[in-house]
């Protein structure tokens, strides 16, 4: 069984699947939207999400990893989209919006956009991590400095620079 990495490409706005035996090159790139950050892929492996954060793009992209083609629209996140993180239970999402300085927080079944919140960062934030238990976000930004949030009442319990 082949086991494959997924890589944005974002100057070409596309997304490559690339097989880790042999490193190659798995068929033709798939174009996504202007502007690629991040991708990750579900516990079950069978869908990628793409964040993407190009100019008015500020989206999220679902693919079908088994026939590499993208699944129903894409759906708002806050500007400047640079990260995605899928919590551990492969049921919620969270992306860093570095132009508007906020985390959106993504359900993955059904496909949707639950919230934004604002981050007090200046510059955004950049990156984000999830602990293993799903009960809290680490959110850097690019000062660098990072945020704790409690993902189970989306609030900032702390932050360090």
């Amino acid at each position: 069984m082949s086991v494959f990495a997924y890589v944005t490409n974002n100057g070409s706005d596309t997304i490559t699947k690339v097989a880790l035996d042999g490193s190659k090159v798995v068929g033709r790139p798939l174009g996504v939207g202007y502007g690629p950050n991040s991708i990750a892929v579900d516990p079950a492996g069978e869908f990628a999400y793409v964040a993407i954060g190009g100019l008015n793009s500020n989206s999220i992209r679902k693919i079908n990893l088994s026939t590499f083609m993208p699944v129903g629209a894409t759906i708002r996140v806050g500007q400047g989209a640079r990260a995605f993180v899928i919590d551990p239970a492969g049921e919620f999402a969270y992306t860093a919006n570095y132009i508007s300085k906020s985390v959106t927080k993504i359900r993955l079944s059904p496909f949707s956009t639950v919230l934004s919140f604002n981050i007090d960062a200046n510059p955004g934030p950049v990156s984000l991590a999830i602990n293993p238990s799903g009960n809290y976000a680490y959110v850097v930004s690019a000062t660098p400095s990072v945020t704790k949030i409690n993902l189970v009442t989306t609030s900032v319990v702390g932050s360090h620079e």
